[in-house]
């Protein structure tokens, strides 16, 4: 319904097990603005459901589509999703 659901509920659905709010990125380089992903970051292959790709296809058809990084590289690379707006990319 598009209501804000606090951790508990989104795990009841079937969503992520752990808060991401103590999770650091591990980015390249955060200070010059690289915030591409590390090959240690936790954010690679952080099990993005697929269903979540389907349903923002559903409710947002004219959207710019999510299976494409902000560079246009292919989601998921390596079978699961990362986390972020940069797909990892060795």
């Amino acid at each position: 319904n598009g209501a804000n659901k606090t951790l508990a509920e989104m795990q009841a659905l079937g969503h992520e097990t752990a808060s991401q709010e103590s999770i650091t990125p591990l980015f390249v380089n955060e200070s010059e603005f690289d915030f591409n992903l590390t090959s240690s970051s936790p954010l690679r292959a952080a099990n993005v459901l697929q269903s979540v790709y389907a349903e923002f296809t559903t409710r947002y058809p004219t959207r710019t589509p999510i299976n494409v990084d902000m560079f246009g590289v292919a989601r998921p690379a390596g079978g699961t999703w990362d986390i972020g707006a940069v797909e990892y990319n060795a």
